[in-house]
């Protein structure tokens, strides 16, 4: 979308009290990065999955400052925008989906905070990129380790830990302009080191970045003819971000880490254009939509983890805390006179004419994780197990204040719909409340047949409970529709099985077959005047239930020419089954969720 982009970036890395400098063409390697994906600390060139990290120099060579950058660099990523805000999903693999539970697992260091759709706007957050120890792409379903909401793959954003012997600082700062745009600025610093050294440390950062606007908008109903003003640069956003941990080492085997990490962004309007009214050659890009469509985000995530070296293994416990609260406006204005007049998207008898949707999205949950891991990664068998506890509440919330809904319906909303307006402005009131509970036992155990061939099988067996409500009154329903308390209970059994090859030092083949799985859930009310019959269904169903997919992948890491070349490539052929998905009902503009139909998605890919 950006025509031209002029930029300057101070960055600056402290250890020690000397100043770490970075050669023009050193690139960092990502073969040697040390990740976690399997729970246990590995090179990832030794990892038999497909497995992309980023590490913070890698990060910040590529400029990477959130999500979208790191899609646009991950072979098999797509980061899909849904239209509400800045919220998006993530497709893994062709593996995506915008209702039910998520596909795509994302973590905060060990803390799940992907989110279920409840509603028609709660979909993910993302946390932006700054003073990270790395990001981890995990392509391919990780039921058996990460659990339901990893159905296509896990995405991994790992923070720095407390360090107690020597202080550290990095910064980073930017200056950029748009041709067409506003400016855009960002500044950061993050510091840390021993209270009392080798015992109590700390780490602290703090972070701001406005991102300029190039997309205006001016309101393009036709009765107004062309004089509207213009919100120059609309789509601009301001984004904030903090955390601190302290690390306790109060003796040789025990570490404990509490840590706190918030985030807050505010988008003025969302970056949709018209491309009838706009020139993208030229870097003009408009928005015809007569009002500013916000979206502001914020999530906190509180977490204690803790430590234990127990010699022939280490005991690991997180527990977190995580709250996010999302509320946005989505613009109405011509989606309501082309679902009850079409085709007619503006309402021209009134040039002023103005709806919209106050969406509020509330997310809590509470996760608790014990694992046991072996400590000896020379043995012949090496092994993580633990046990995990999950309670994640979703509220939505949707009114649509549209006080002139009569002059499309022409007349009085009583008398057509059945219902009038609520307080003589809203057409609709509605909630839906979401509940997953969750409890799973999972393992992974690697055998060295060899020193060259090992042989991984990993299984988890969860018991996962889903209870939804519904409630929506108004004008726009028709009805007062109450969907009670509907519960689903099912016990997702998610097997691994992998075998790998270490011919050298420089060359792994690997082979994997794998299960994902994601819990079903509820479907909110639809009006009474919406007629699904053209859909194939006679009423909508109260739940879904899950689908689950099968992933076989074979792939190799080559290390050629002196380890001047690195290749990392893999093959894959995915099933999946009874899938979770949306169904459009185009008379109403609404929609309902069903298990339709399967898939498969076959591919490749490489990364050098």
């Amino acid at each position: 979308m950006r025509a031209a982009l002029l930029a300057t970036t101070a960055l600056f890395a402290v250890s020690g009290g000397a100043l770490a400098q970075t050669a023009p063409n050193e690139v960092a390697s990502v073969s040697e990065i040390v990740v976690t994906a399997t729970r246990q600390a590995e090179p990832i060139s030794k990892i038999s999955q497909s497995v992309v990290a980023l590490n913070e120099k890698a990060l910040d060579i590529r400029g990477v400052k959130g999500i979208e950058d790191i899609s646009s660099l991950t072979p098999g990523i797509q980061f899909n925008a849904n239209g509400f805000g800045t919220q998006a999903d993530i497709a893994i693999r062709g593996i995506d989906s915008q209702v039910g539970s998520a596909t795509t697992g994302i973590y905060i260091d060990d803390t799940p905070i992907q989110t279920r759709v409840v509603g028609y706007s709660s979909t993910n957050t993302y946390p932006l990129v700054f003073d990270l120890d790395r990001v981890e792409v995990l392509r391919g379903p990780q039921g058996t380790l990460f659990g339901s909401g990893s159905e296509g793959g896990t995405i991994r954003f790992i923070t720095p830990q407390p360090d107690l012997k020597s202080y550290t600082a990095y910064g980073r700062a930017e200056l950029a302009g748009t041709d067409g745009g506003d400016a855009t600025y960002e500044a950061g610093l993050a510091v840390g080191g021993p209270i009392i050294k080798d015992v109590l440390g700390f780490r602290l950062s703090a972070w701001d970045r406005h991102e300029g606007g190039y997309v205006d908008r001016k309101d393009l109903n036709p009765a107004l003819n062309g004089t509207a003003p213009v919100d120059k640069g609309a789509n601009y956003s301001d984004t904030h971000v903090l955390r601190l941990a302290v690390g306790y080492h109060p003796h040789e085997q025990l570490t404990v880490t509490p840590s706190v990490f918030y985030q807050d962004r505010r988008l003025h309007d969302i970056g949709t254009f018209w491309e009838g009214a706009s020139a993208p050659g030229a870097g003009k890009f408009v928005n015809g939509q007569p009002l500013a469509q916000p979206d502001h985000d914020h999530f906190v995530l509180a977490a204690l983890n803790i430590q234990d070296n127990l010699g022939f293994a280490t005991l690991i416990s997180n527990t977190s805390f995580y709250e996010r609260n999302d509320a946005l406006i989505d613009d109405y204005s011509t989606l309501i006179p082309a679902v009850f007049t079409p085709p007619v998207n503006f309402v021209p008898s009134d040039p002023n004419y103005a709806a919209y949707a106050r969406m509020r999205n509330f997310q809590s949950a509470w996760n608790q994780e014990i694992r046991l891991q072996s400590n000896d990664k020379t043995a012949k068998l090496t092994w993580v197990s633990g046990v995990f506890l999950s309670t994640s509440k979703q509220v939505s919330y949707e009114t649509i204040v549209d006080p002139n809904f009569g002059e499309v319906l022409g007349g009085p909303p009583e008398a057509i719909l059945g219902l009038p307006l609520i307080n003589n402005q809203y057409s609709l009131v509605a909630d839906s409340v979401g509940v997953d509970r969750q409890v799973a036992v999972f393992g992974e155990v690697n055998y060295h047949v060899t020193e060259q061939l090992k042989l991984t099988g990993g299984l988890r067996v969860a018991t996962a409970t889903f209870k939804g409500s519904s409630f929506g009154t108004g004008a726009f329903l028709g009805d007062t529709i109450v969907q009670p308390n509907s519960k689903t209970t099912e016990t997702p059994v998610t097997p691994k099985f992998g075998l790998s090859y270490q011919a050298d030092r420089n060359n792994l083949y690997y082979a994997t077959a794998a299960k994902g799985y994601r819990i079903g859930g509820s479907n909110a009310p639809l009006s009474n005047f919406c007629d699904i019959s053209a859909q194939g269904f006679s009423s909508v169903p109260t739940t879904f239930n899950s689908d689950s997919l099968w992933s076989y992948e074979v792939g190799a890491k080559n290390k050629l020419f002196d380890r001047a070349l690195e290749i990392n490539s893999s093959a894959y052929h995915v099933n999946w089954n009874n899938i979770q998905q949306l169904v459009y009902v185009s008379n109403c503009g609404q929609q309902f969720v069903s298990n339709l139909g399967r898939a498969t998605s076959d591919g490749f890919d490489v990364q050098l």
